[in-house]
């Protein structure tokens, strides 16, 4: 075995896991939730935290799309690179744009998502701490991103004394 054959190895090991941590960063899809900011607010102040996790999730949602993007963004030229080494550049180039169009589809995949979610929800907590130690990187690569839905249906007798007070006057 000469050292050309050792590296290919290498690379194309590098190659699929780089496919994988592809598939999985672009399966993953943090859902908003259904409460109003004031009520996620208004139980975690009661201790929930379930509901302090959401908060965070809903305050850092387009940190979260953006870090995404990024992330997916950097392994698809770094499949990009390495696809062309392994394969040469016709074959290499046609299969990283057949990439790029179709690992989302793929990462869609029910049971593929579903374990993309898992992987995620596992280490959310840890990326959200993350997230804010960094605003400044994160100012630097925020993304145009969905904004959470703050329309309020009244969740609370709470909320509803909330809306009374703020409205003052009117």
């Amino acid at each position: 075995i000469n050292s050309m054959d050792i590296i290919t190895v290498f690379l194309a090991i590098l190659y699929i896991a780089i496919l994988v941590a592809l598939l999985i960063v672009s399966g993953v899809h943090p859902q908003v939730s259904s409460h109003s900011r004031f009520e996620l607010q208004r139980r975690a102040h009661d201790g929930d935290s379930e509901a302090e996790l959401l908060l965070r999730r809903h305050t850092l949602l387009r940190d979260i799309f953006a870090l995404q993007r990024v992330v997916s963004a950097m392994l698809l030229v770094l499949l990009s690179v390495i696809g062309v080494e392994l394969f040469h550049w016709t074959f290499g180039f046609v299969l990283s744009l057949l990439i790029a169009l179709e690992s989302g589809a793929i990462a869609r995949v029910s049971l593929w998502q579903k374990y993309s979610q898992k992987l995620y929800e596992m280490y959310e907590a840890k990326l959200l701490t993350f997230i804010e130690k960094h605003p400044v990187i994160f100012r630097a690569i925020r993304a145009v991103a969905p904004l959470p839905n703050d329309a309020y249906d009244i969740e609370s007798k709470e909320e509803l004394l909330e809306m009374v007070e703020q409205a003052g006057d009117v």
